[in-house]
């Protein structure tokens, strides 16, 4: 077989996965290294030295740095040239956009990070992990030459031979670019976690040290912090002493204890080390968010002092899934029962995220003695008779939004839960708002009394589309008896959450008036019946003084933003809510007895995924650590408000 071996180098410093390409390369048969720049006579030598064939050398100047179009142009032309059966890259940010501009350019597909290829004859079959290195997946390619990428550490690395030498074959260079290499910024470290033999990570268990005493007058979250950097700064004295390299998981990362290019796993490196070393880092291997570790020659496991929680879940639709999606990336989350009405939607579900156990009766997995909390992730119509079940299981529970489809159901979960007061319910109308960064700033400035006395409340947003255009297969949302309503129960508890939220839900409604319409769009050609409202509007009046005009509309004829006005004797908010919306909040207030206004931008780029903020809470409140954001009373303050509306 004639293979093809990119050699892939940043300024002559060889990536050591391309010797590992070279190596797989020779044991199929005959191996040609290509090696692009310019001045890299070194490059060369160290191909031959590693077993390459023959060296096919594009050496010039439009190859000084790396840039794709050049690249890839020479690269396809060479292989449109010479005909080879393979192309192999070692995996790097470059090679993954080389890759599949090469494989454009030569009509055929990439088999991408791949750990195993078997040869029968002409046909190749690669092997790579998938689901988070849950299951090994069999590939092959259709189209010729066949293209992979190769993930490092995954195939023997040939030793240099000094003695071997060659001359290397010049190609003809396509120059041709419409970009520029204008220079290179230090990255925010120097972490190579890929060719790491020795890995040495820390987690959230790094900040778990009670015999640590921060400096006084730091507050709770500073105190978290200040251990944490204690911590980690044992881990790297230990990898520095085994010559390895520091990792960290996501929820390490995303609580602020290390930047980001140290965070391994499927949201970050991939990696293949001898040793692994994971430090306040709790989950069993085959979940482990450090994807690749179980591929580790030595596993060891250090200091894992966080409770991990065996969690069940009830509905596996689209928020059942984000849900599961997110919990898998925490350390302290092991789902290990999945619930829904379908046999094909759970079996899917169980295998997808690598679920043990699958039910169709919910009853099942609560009779599971070690299940240990549950997210009830179905419609609402459903949600008081499985809250009822669980919290009679002991159970704690994350109950999605809306909390109810009527009065009476959200009466029975007030009861279920009032009458369980040992358990923990966390309801997930805090997702997009009380979790968020916007709702912290906004309530800092509200709090502060920069606007004085708050008097009213101004919020609407009209769209065209409407619920079953966004999620097909959510039919039951167009029914009011299994959801609740249109807009105001799906977008509506968002809107109460975050507003009321603001004034701690202080106010209490004493009066409203409101509209509401449902015979602006024929919805037929989506649904065969469908009741909840399109539109409507409505006029509140609180205890204490506060007036609130709410208006929100899912198939109506007209758009306008997500916005909201907030009014006060001293001055004004407007703001767009969501944390996908615009991020700007515009303060008014008066000065000197002038009009004034100052903008504020609150930078978003760094926050979590809301539904990743709402399981870390949730998780959060499992170890006791803060109370729920949303509680079951808190919520039915505000869908109780809803159903008046949509009287």
């Amino acid at each position: 077989m004639k293979t093809f071996v990119y050699i892939d180098h940043f300024k002559g410093e060889v990536q050591p996965a391309s010797w590992e390409a070279l190596g797989l390369a020779k044991s199929l048969g005959s191996a040609s290294a290509a090696v692009f720049g310019s001045g890299v006579d070194a490059v060369v030598k160290s191909a031959f030295e590693h077993g390459a064939d023959e060296v096919f050398l594009g050496d010039d100047a439009a190859l000084m740095d790396y840039r794709a179009e050049p690249y890839a142009s020479t690269l396809s032309a060479l292989a449109s040239s010479q005909s080879p059966d393979l192309i192999l890259f070692p995996t790097t940010a470059r090679t993954r956009e080389l890759s599949a501009m090469a494989a454009v350019d030569l009509n055929t597909g990439v088999l991408t990070d791949i750990t195993g290829l078997e040869a029968s004859g002409d046909q190749l079959t690669a092997t790579r992990p998938i689901y988070e290195g849950k299951v090994l997946e069999k590939s092959i390619c259709s189209g010729k030459p066949v293209i992979a990428t190769i993930r490092a550490r995954s195939f023997p690395k040939p030793e240099a031979d000094v003695s071997k030498s060659g001359t290397a074959t010049k190609v003809e260079v396509k120059s041709n670019a419409l970009t520029n290499m204008e220079g290179y910024s230090q990255s925010e470290s120097a972490v190579n976690l890929g060719d790491a033999g020795v890995i040495v990570s820390g987690g959230r268990g790094v900040s778990n040290n009670p015999s640590l005493q921060p400096p006084a007058g730091m507050d709770e979250k500073q105190a978290e912090l200040w251990r944490a950097q204690q911590g980690f700064a044992l881990v790297t004295e230990l990898a520095q002493v085994l010559g390895g390299a520091v990792g960290a998981s996501r929820a390490a990362v995303d609580a602020g204890y290390i930047p980001y290019s140290h965070q391994v796993g499927q949201t970050g490196k991939v990696v293949t080390p001898d040793l692994y070393i994971a430090c306040g880092i709790s989950g069993a291997i085959d979940r482990h968010p450090h994807q690749g570790a179980s591929q580790a020659a030595r596993l060891y496991c250090l200091g894992i002092d966080m409770k991990k929680y065996n969690l069940g879940i009830i509905g596996a639709g689209m928020y059942g899934k984000i849900l599961m999606r997110h919990l898998q990336t925490d350390e302290r989350a092991n789902i290990t029962w999945v619930n829904s009405a379908g046999e094909a939607t759970t079996k899917s579900a169980a295998e997808e995220f690598g679920v043990p156990k699958w039910t169709l009766d919910y009853h099942e997995m609560l009779a599971d003695p070690e299940v240990d909390a549950v997210v009830i992730a179905t419609p609402p119509y459903l949600h008081a008779e499985q809250l009822e079940a669980a919290l009679a299981a002991g159970k704690d529970v994350l109950l999605e939004k809306p909390i109810a489809e009527s009065p009476e159901s959200l009466r029975r979960i007030v009861k279920a839960v009032e009458e369980a007061p040992q358990q923990m319910v966390l309801e997930a109308s805090c997702r997009h708002t009380r979790l968020t960064r916007k709702f912290r700033f906004i309530k800092e400035i509200i709090d502060s009394g920069k606007l004085g006395e708050i008097y009213h409340i101004h919020h609407n947003q009209l769209q065209r589309s409407t619920f079953i255009e966004y999620n097909p297969n959510g039919a039951w949302a167009m029914n009011k008896k299994l959801a609740a309503g249109g807009p105001f129960a799906d977008l509506g508890v968002y809107d109460l959450s975050f507003h009321l939220g603001l004034l701690d839900d202080v106010p209490q409604l004493k009066s409203l008036r409101s509209f509401h319409r449902n015979d602006l769009r024929d919805m037929s050609h989506w649904v065969s019946f469908s009741d909840v409202e399109q539109h409507g509007a409505t006029w509140m009046e609180f205890d204490n003084g506060l007036t609130y005009y709410y208006e929100r509309g899912a198939g109506v004829h007209a758009e306008t933003p997500n916005e909201s006005r907030i009014y006060g004797t001293k001055g004004g908010l407007r703001f767009h809510h969501f944390s996908w919306d615009l991020n700007e909040i515009e303060f008014f207030f008066t000065e000197n007895s002038e009009p004034r206004k100052e903008t504020f931008t609150i930078d978003m780029s760094k926050e979590p995924d809301d539904s990743y903020a709402l399981t870390q809470h949730f998780l959060d409140c499992l170890d006791r650590k803060v109370e729920p954001l949303m509680t079951v009373q808190r919520a039915a303050k505000h869908m109780e408000i809803l159903f008046k509306i949509l009287e």
